[in-house]
């Protein structure tokens, strides 16, 4: 048992050593408080459509050729915040694994991170003008 414990010891000092040294990389630094912005972003989004909303139901997806084409409730605005969070646990992770031999795979991870972030921001923005405006 303390076997484990010790174990679970060693790899959270040495995690949080690689984060160090992750965040003491200028534009990693950057990149990583930029998606962290961007997440906040999208949790204050998905929060403001679900406060502005005095229906059951919203217009999720809209296509201009076909028109509406997905409907649903307030609870399917999670996903957003929850991917978000996901693709950046999953990048910053990966990141921290590579950042030692791969430094320029690390940006690409937080580069398409925050490309991602951005995609679900319009995507929000545009949920909130089909159905408020």
């Amino acid at each position: 048992m303390i076997k484990y414990g010790i174990n679970f010891y060693a790899f959270r000092r040495e995690t949080g050593e690689r984060f160090l040294d992750l965040v003491s990389m200028p534009w990693l630094k950057l990149l990583l408080s930029l998606n962290a912005a961007a997440l906040v972003l999208i949790s204050i989004a998905v929060f403001a459509v679900m406060r502005q909303s005095t229906q059951d139901l919203l217009i999720l997806h809209y296509n201009v050729s076909t028109g509406v084409d997905f409907i649903g409730g307030e609870s399917n605005l999670a996903v957003f915040p929850v991917l978000s969070f996901l693709f950046f646990l999953f990048n910053t992770g990966i990141s921290l694994v590579i950042k030692k031999e791969r430094k320029f795979a690390a940006y690409f991870l937080q580069a398409g991170c925050l490309a991602c972030n951005l995609v679900f921001l319009l995507s929000l923005a545009l949920i909130y003008v089909v159905n408020f405006r």
